[in-house]
């Protein structure tokens, strides 16, 4: 999240955004990651709608797509610089 926001890009954790379907598609990476794939890394992050997708819904969060592809770096690079360092952090939205 501090990696996305530091690219200008709005960003945070929620603590409630699918706690359904996410959460068992994040829990099966980690599974998957534990016991087959020790050497890759998991994570899960909402993406926001692009602007085209929601025409209809003007009150929809959208980013672009130059906006959307920056933040996934941005992340993807917090997982490379932070490698196995466990990064504890303080925070969390309810949506």
């Amino acid at each position: 999240v501090q990696a996305i926001k530091k690219e200008g890009l709005p960003a945070s954790v929620s603590n409630t955004a699918g706690t359904f379907v996410c959460s068992h598609l994040m829990y099966q990476a980690l599974y998957l990651v534990e016991k087959k794939f020790p050497y890759v890394k998991a994570g899960f992050m909402h993406i926001p709608y692009m602007m085209e997708q929601v025409v209809n819904r003007p009150t929809t969060p959208t980013m672009s797509l130059v906006d959307i592809r920056r933040g996934i770096e941005a992340a993807i690079g917090a997982m490379i610089e932070h490698g196995d360092q466990e990064l504890k952090l303080v925070g969390g939205e309810t949506h």
